[in-house]
């Protein structure tokens, strides 16, 4: 669905409000959630940048079933 969309940074919110029977507050809340998994994958890549400068070599990311919070955080680490 759209909200799901949005959250995954998929669908452009204004996009996903003109084409959506759902309330703007549904729309809203999801591009939230995405604001918020980008913050998480940036706090996440920068401990692993400060733990590589400490040796540290191998990494396993708990993020709860959530690929597209592993996959952000791996894409920040690419950069």
């Amino acid at each position: 669905d759209l909200a799901r969309l949005v959250a995954a940074g998929l669908v452009d919110i204004d996009t996903a409000m003109e084409a959506s029977a759902f309330p703007k507050e549904i729309m809203a809340q999801a591009a939230t959630m995405r604001n918020q998994m980008q913050a998480q994958a940036t706090i996440a890549a920068g401990q692993v940048h400060k733990l590589a400068k400490h040796g540290v070599d191998t990494f396993h990311f708990y993020t709860m079933n959530r690929a597209d919070l592993t996959t952000e955080i791996v894409s920040r680490l690419r950069n």
